[in-house]
């Protein structure tokens, strides 16, 4: 963390950016473990969606303390830097990993319909898109990420451990699913994607006002 810091103005002194950024590691490892808490793999994601969340966490907008504390002090031109050097490595794929059990025939109907259609609240794609890829910048893309990493952030959700400024509507949506339709959702996603696509602008109306996004 302290290297992190440090690197505003001692840049020239830490040596490459890789090394400065030696603290992101830390958390964001490139490897499953990262996914199985609440720090994703964050590379080969669009640039200017990492941008936008180290804005939001750097502003206040996106509610971690760590991540809060940690940008503070970083100009924008220091996490468009960031931002872009995630975004030029590989993509990390943990879809169909192991800890994505295979779903029975009535568990993928329901998945596949809470994702594309919704029940009780908006469905998945009405806001992560059709190829739920987001769009690149405010929304993120769900690709990628393992059934124990979505699973987590549905339930963090769902208790207020994660939250966003109001109105916070990923935890609407959270609080519409049962804990066994939260389940069925994550493993659906980790195991719905085939060939990547590059994410779309979603040109729809958002089904429920998200302070994110504002």
């Amino acid at each position: 963390m302290c290297l992190l810091w440090s690197s505003c103005t001692l840049a020239g002194d830490l040596g490459d950016l890789k090394q400065r950024l030696a603290a992101c590691e830390s958390c964001h490892k490139h490897t499953d473990n990262a996914q199985q808490s609440y720090a994703p793999s964050i590379s080969g994601k669009p640039v200017e969606y990492l941008y936008q969340q180290l804005l939001n966490y750097r502003d206040g907008r996106r509610l971690n303390s760590s991540m809060n504390t940690m940008l503070t002090y970083l100009s924008d031109d220091y996490l468009h830097e960031i931002a872009s050097y995630y975004s030029e490595l590989p993509e990390t794929d943990f879809t169909g990993e192991s800890d994505a059990r295979k779903l029975s025939s009535a568990e993928a109907i329901t998945g596949k319909e809470l994702v594309h259609t919704g029940a009780t609240g908006p469905a998945c794609s009405t806001c992560h898109g059709s190829d739920l890829r987001g769009d690149g910048v405010a929304i993120p893309s769900l690709r990628g990420l393992s059934a124990k990493y979505i699973a987590a952030q549905l339930g963090a959700w769902r208790t207020g451990t994660r939250h966003a400024l109001a109105p916070d509507c990923m935890k609407e949506v959270a609080t519409m699913l049962t804990g066994d339709e939260l389940n069925v959702v994550s493993q659906w996603i980790a195991h719905a994607f085939e060939e990547a696509s590059t994410p779309q602008a979603i040109d729809v109306e958002m089904p429920l006002p998200c302070g994110a996004l504002q």
